[in-house]
């Protein structure tokens, strides 16, 4: 009779979650955010550079377990907030917030009262 010797279980992967402050601050201090998903537009590699480059730029899984990128933009910064805008406003995962507050497509033009 011979015995088969069983490996230890493995200890399920814990999450480690590290917040860099600066994240946070950069969040905390925008006044606008868009949240996107990966889109099948031959702009979204570009779209995704323009994003990363933006100061507390995020990757992040919703619930559903998808990506989503989160850019912040402060009020000084939103001349960047409208070069990203014009790529991704059709992207059907696109989500603006302005000041916690999510806006509609059409809130969002410039000099909107909505973006104040």
């Amino acid at each position: 009779l011979f015995t088969v010797a069983q490996p230890a279980p493995e200890k399920p992967a814990e999450w480690n979650i590290v917040v860099d402050q600066d994240d946070n601050s950069e969040l905390s201090q925008a006044h606008v955010i868009i949240e996107f998903r990966q889109s099948r537009s031959e702009y979204f590699p570009f779209a995704l550079r323009q994003a990363q480059k933006q100061r507390g730029f995020a990757q992040l899984l919703d619930e559903d377990r998808h990506i989503v990128y989160r850019v912040p933009f402060r009020r000084n910064d939103m001349r960047r907030f409208w070069q990203l805008w014009q790529y991704v406003q059709s992207w059907s995962s696109t989500r603006v917030y302005c000041q916690g507050r999510e806006l509609e497509r059409w809130q969002i033009y410039p000099y909107s009262q909505y973006l104040r």
